[in-house]
């Protein structure tokens, strides 16, 4: 093993390590959103009903009316607008 290479490789775990773990929070934090927001909200008779709220909540409301902490209150779209980035949608 080269000289390096042990702490390298430990950054390049840590990085990833990191990474993993805050992908982890958001995904956290968006189905306990979704849950609270509109699945514990109704009872849902079938599993179209279910699919079709579930669509619209993600596509209509969460990514084009919902104001996000993370990009400073702002909404999905009009932030990656702005920002020159494109929002990855279905």
């Amino acid at each position: 093993m080269r000289p390096g290479t042990f702490f390298m490789r430990a950054a390049l775990t840590s990085n990833t390590s990191k990474l993993a773990s805050s992908t982890a929070k958001i995904a956290e934090s968006f189905f306990l959103t979704l849950k609270l927001e509109l699945i514990y909200d109704d009872d849902w008779h079938t599993h179209s009903e279910l699919e079709f709220a579930l669509f619209e909540y993600i596509e209509v409301f969460y990514n084009r009316q919902r104001l996000h902490s993370t990009i400073n209150y702002n909404i999905p779209e009009q932030y990656y607008r702005a920002h020159g980035t494109t929002l990855i949608t279905m």
